[in-house]
């Protein structure tokens, strides 16, 4: 769904807030990937793990999320080339940068 650039972006927005949209967006992913009477994956388990955990086109789908959240499209080159390897990776790269992306659209709109 577009976001309409016409509205206000919010007065305020906390890290938390961000924080728990990609949670949520996070675990929808692994709920929509699971096949039946799977377990719930419990991380760093296992012998095999995936090089890229979180790859640019599955981090696209997170952006669309944070963008009902912020307001504003966040730009796809915010995302980490390559993906992710780890959720907390992709939090701890994405969280800052659409953190200062917001500020960055609050100083514009109230220039």
């Amino acid at each position: 769904m577009p976001i309409d650039l016409s509205t206000t972006l919010p007065t305020s927005l906390k890290r938390d807030d961000v924080e728990a949209a990609l949670e949520q967006w996070w675990k929808d992913e692994q709920a929509d990937s699971a096949l039946p009477g799977d377990a719930v994956p419990t991380p760093g388990a296992g012998i095999m793990r995936p090089a890229i955990e979180i790859d640019s086109h599955r981090a696209v789908r997170a952006l669309i999320v944070l963008e009902e959240v912020v307001k504003f499209p966040i730009p796809e080159t915010e995302i980490k080339e390559g993906g992710y390897e780890s959720f907390d990776e992709m939090k701890d790269h994405l969280i800052p940068r659409v953190l200062v992306l917001y500020e960055e659209k609050r100083k514009k709109q109230n220039a």
